[in-house]
């Protein structure tokens, strides 16, 4: 649940929505009408180059927290998986 929260919640729509398609929707000089819908209390045009980058970098900060714990789950299902042939022998010299 936590990963979900990072990487949705934060990542994508945080990072994502509100700054990264709102960024992107100013610099192609598109409408308001675009954004406000579905989120009206945001201001819009940006106004603070600071935090709208820090804000576009939970775009990364999720992509690594979902990287990571793929894995790290990965990585714990191939220890958990019983040693092949070649690798018992591999172990037994």
């Amino acid at each position: 649940m936590a990963v979900l929260a990072w990487v949705v919640l934060s990542g994508l729509l945080h990072g994502g929505y509100a700054h990264a398609y709102k960024d992107i929707l100013f610099l192609v000089d598109g409408s308001p009408e675009l954004y406000h819908p579905l989120n009206p209390d945001e201001h819009y045009p940006p106004d603070d180059i600071f935090f709208e980058i820090t804000g576009v970098l939970e775009i990364v900060t999720g992509y690594y927290i979902a990287f990571f714990t793929y894995r790290l789950i990965r990585d714990r299902q191939q220890s958990d998986r019983p040693p092949s042939a070649q690798e018992r022998a591999t172990l037994a010299r």
